[in-house]
């Protein structure tokens, strides 16, 4: 098996760490469009009860991306529930996210958010962190330094660094992985953030 990258290698550059810990865009600039196109057999559904239950709902549902003039609830949309079961690897994954302070941020409307708390299940959510940043959600962050700093969503931070987009297990473990062989004994959460930073300074300093 082979020995998981590690920040501390002598040869690392800001290039290799990209790898790993890279800004790259990820499709969400079009996820809204994309969902709202898709799924055509959602127009069968009655845009009138649709109507007439957008007013009372507080949880957000696809077909209302369909219905003009749905009025947003007081409290705003909560995002989908999650209503698939957690794997075994999904909770190990999920547990080592919250050691590290994960914080997953979203929007309810996002596709590629609820798509992502489905891959985790609904066991293995309730140990990660999430942060609502659509203006009309519930408990929104929109306003934040954290939520307007955002590329898109779904973002994930993970000791302190951002990862942005929707992201597989193997993907997380390859994170996960290099973070934590990386850490110095007892570091406090945040350095990962701070490692990286420093490194951003000395490669342009050269």
């Amino acid at each position: 098996k082979n020995e998981p990258p590690s920040l501390r290698d002598s040869d690392l550059s800001s290039s290799k760490a990209n790898d790993v810990f890279g800004q790259e865009n990820s499709k969400f600039a079009l996820a809204r469009r994309r969902y709202m196109l898709a799924g055509s057999s959602v127009l069968l559904a009655s845009l009138s009860d649709a109507r007439g239950r957008s007013a009372r709902a507080q949880r957000w549902d696809p077909s209302y991306a369909f219905v003009d003039n749905v009025r947003t609830p007081e409290e705003g949309w909560e995002a989908p529930e999650v209503t698939s079961e957690s794997t075994t690897r999904a909770i190990q994954i999920a547990s080592r996210l919250g050691k590290l302070g994960a914080i997953m941020y979203g929007a309810y409307w996002c596709p590629h958010c609820n798509s992502q708390k489905n891959m985790f299940g609904k066991e293995a959510m309730k140990k990660i962190k999430y942060i609502e940043c659509a203006e009309d959600g519930k408990d929104t962050a929109t306003k934040s330094l954290a939520c307007t700093a955002l590329a898109g969503y779904p973002t994930w931070e993970i000791d302190g660094a951002q990862f942005p987009g929707e992201r597989t297990f193997d993907e997380f473990e390859t994170i996960l992985d290099t973070i934590e062989t990386s850490r110095p004994p007892g570091a406090s959460i945040g350095w990962t953030r701070k490692f990286l930073e420093e490194l951003s300074k000395k490669d342009r300093g050269n």
